[in-house]
């Protein structure tokens, strides 16, 4: 398997962090044409703004940040410095972009909105231009993000695109996931790329999701039931889902993490691929050859290939491991029934030799971020268990046995009673011939 290397708001003061118009320098908008994008009054600072926004979204989010970082210090703002927001949505708007840009631009329209700080000694209101929000977005949300300063207040920022958590989050793991910091705007991306290999695209709020599972072990929130089957059928309706599936093991991989920005966010060098089943029932699944090949469809009856990825594993699991394969294997065969709690992810595809069998293509499967592995072989005390429930049940139908002989015996007996009884009176009430006739 291929490894995974009008709303308004409540305002907040940004946090000051100037790197000498680095930022603006980078977008081509010097204080001069920044001046001509705000305050957004007519088509033609509509038109600037769009175009600022169009930049900043191609502008890795990281290099922002690293800027936003390096000044923060300061006690003055200037206009073009790079500043962080963060507050809850009170008032919200959609701004046309001019018809001459939209094709250009690929934007319609860019959303304005004010934010409050959640900090209650600071009421100060924050504009806010973003290209754009989650459909689901309400007041009272709170977001999050990174841009340019637009006035010498700071009170008008044009951002990235921002990061969202919702109030009422619409499913548990969607809570969870907001509570614990990611960015779940970005889950409708994430479903959007359903069957689909993993890309650059996927690498923040992966390794985002995947540190946040590693510190929900304990959590007391139930996860829902599923089977693989489910995932297969609606992928969208359970992506960020907090979810509980049994499957088999297969196979273990440790997977490295090169990349310290992603060490960091991680807390960790590196991270685990469980390669697993999961039951379909009765379920057919097949999956279409690619076109022209000639092939046949592939089939998949009774089982489904699962891929679940962690942080680190139980102690009982790391234990098997290295008794059947050492401390320093990377990857170990290993056939396991267990119960996974964790956040479904997406349907990935990835290159099979299965697959290469029906002419090629890439065979898809669900991709499941875990927190709890638990194992599901019977213990020592159960398998004791089962013996004395034998043994009891040995007895029980041996007791039935005997009972059945003993009730067969005492109903014969009475049987050949009552026909004794039954011939006796035939003898007296019958005048049988006399024999001298």
């Amino acid at each position: 398997m291929f490894t995974i290397g009008l709303v308004t708001v409540a305002s907040i003061w940004p946090s000051r962090l100037n790197a000498d118009s680095e930022l603006g320098m980078l977008l081509g908008f010097d204080s001069e044409r920044i001046a001509k994008t705000y305050p957004v009054k007519d088509v033609a600072s509509a038109g600037e703004m769009a175009k600022l926004l169009y930049r900043l979204d191609r502008l890795p989010i990281e290099k922002i940040e690293q800027i936003a970082d390096l000044d923060q210090g300061q006690m003055t703002i200037s206009v073009s410095d790079a500043l962080r927001i963060k507050g809850k949505i009170e008032e919200i708007s959609l701004i046309t972009v001019p018809e001459k840009l939209v094709e250009f631009l690929e934007m319609e329209r860019f959303v304005r909105l004010q934010i409050a700080s959640e900090d209650s000694d600071d009421r100060s209101a924050v504009e806010v231009f973003t290209s754009r929000l989650p459909s689901d977005a309400v007041v009272g949300d709170r977001v999050r993000g990174v841009g340019i300063c637009l006035n010498k207040s700071g009170g008008a920022v044009a951002t990235a695109p921002l990061q969202w958590f919702p109030a009422s989050p619409k499913n548990v793991g969607w809570k969870l996931l907001s509570e614990a910091g990611v960015d779940v705007g970005s889950l409708s991306s994430v479903a959007a790329r359903n069957r689909k290999p993993l890309t650059g695209e996927d690498t923040e709020i992966f390794y985002h999701m995947l540190a946040a599972a590693a510190d929900m072990k304990d959590h007391r929130e139930a996860p829902k039931p599923i089977h693989a089957v489910d995932l297969l059928r609606d992928p969208i309706a359970y992506t960020g889902e907090w979810i509980s599936l049994e499957v088999e093991t297969i196979q273990i991989t440790r997977i490295a993490v090169v990349e310290p920005t992603r060490q960091q966010q991680l807390g960790s060098d590196h991270y685990y691929q469980i390669d697993a089943i999961g039951d379909l029932g009765n379920i057919v699944v097949e999956i279409a050859p690619t076109k022209d090949s000639g092939g046949k469809p592939a089939t998949f009856e009774n089982r489904y290939p699962v891929s679940l990825v962690c942080k680190t594993l139980p102690a009982w699991l790391e234990e098997r491991i290295e008794q059947q394969a050492g401390t320093d294997s990377i990857v170990t065969p290993l056939t396991v029934p267990v119960t996974i709690d964790g956040f479904f992810y997406r349907l990935w595809s990835y290159s099979s030799e299965y697959m290469r069998q029906f002419g090629g293509g890439d065979q898809f499967g669900p991709l499941v971020i875990v927190a709890n592995v638990t194992n599901r072989e019977p213990s020592d005390a159960d398998i004791v268990g089962v013996r004395r429930i034998g043994w009891i049940a040995a007895f029980a139908m041996g007791l039935g046995i005997f009972a059945l002989l003993l009730w067969s015996f005492i109903v014969a007996r009475r049987d050949r009673a009552v026909a004794q009884r039954r011939h006796q009176r035939e003898a007296e009430q019958l005048e049988f011939p006399d024999e001298s006739l």
